[in-house]
């Protein structure tokens, strides 16, 4: 039940669309370009709210531009025009410019309200793509998480607890079919420790139940609290 808990929060978790158009050669090859983008698209992977499209994707919506390419944008209006085409939330460019042995990236981070630019070599890549995220960082905090993750333990302990609560009921059941109760031979002791016996195998099976249910509220409640944000 852990496991599926889990992947339903992780299934209901929001996260930012990136879109990562193909990088632009400038003196290298396409496929040094192609390299450096693959960095940058691992890189944006790894960091946490992403969600990065894949590059045919990314290359079938292209489809619809001029030459499979997005022209320059100068405006912002311009800029959320093409995120709204390309279906993202922020859009990841590069010209990846060579010199020599040595290859530097132009980076370009582009959302409907605001661009960053930043220029670095390919040593520099995991670091540039971090400056490009500094003003990304503390403009609007994350959703607090605490909650949810209240929840769905308490989903896990209450799921236990039924557990253990239904073993000790089945365990009662298969005392009592066996014949093997434990209770003093005859008189009215024996139907007296029989009774309590069927009696709490009983209240266990019902308790076991309740938790069971209690469980399966706690992880849709955790699940709702993972993806609304709370004031």
């Amino acid at each position: 039940m852990t496991t599926l808990l889990m992947s339903l929060l992780l299934t209901a978790s929001p996260c930012t669309r990136v879109v990562v158009t193909p990088f632009e050669p400038l003196a290298t090859s396409p496929a040094a370009a192609r390299a450096i983008e693959q960095q940058v698209r691992e890189g944006l992977a790894l960091r946490p709210g992403l969600c990065v499209e894949e590059r045919k994707v990314t290359i079938e919506k292209l489809a619809k531009f001029e030459r499979h390419r997005l022209p320059p944008c100068g405006e912002l209006a311009c800029v959320a025009a093409q995120l709204e085409a390309l279906e993202g939330d922020e859009l990841i460019s590069g010209v990846v410019v060579g010199a020599g042995a040595r290859m530097n990236v132009d980076l370009l981070r582009s959302t409907a309200a605001r661009t960053a630019r930043t220029t670095a070599s390919e040593a520099e890549l995991a670091a540039a793509v971090g400056v490009l995220y500094q003003w990304g960082s503390t403009e609007r905090a994350g959703p607090r998480r605490w909650p949810a993750l209240v929840a769905a333990s308490a989903a896990v302990a209450s799921a236990g607890a039924g557990l253990a609560l239904g073993l000790e009921s089945r365990r009662h059941e298969q005392v009592l079919s066996s014949g093997m109760t434990g209770c003093p031979a005859g008189g009215t002791r024996f139907r007296d420790c029989v009774d309590g016996q069927v009696k709490t195998g009983r209240d266990e099976a019902t308790a076991a139940n309740v938790l069971f249910g209690v469980a399966g509220a706690l992880a849709i409640g955790a699940v709702v609290l993972w993806v609304v944000e709370l004031p």
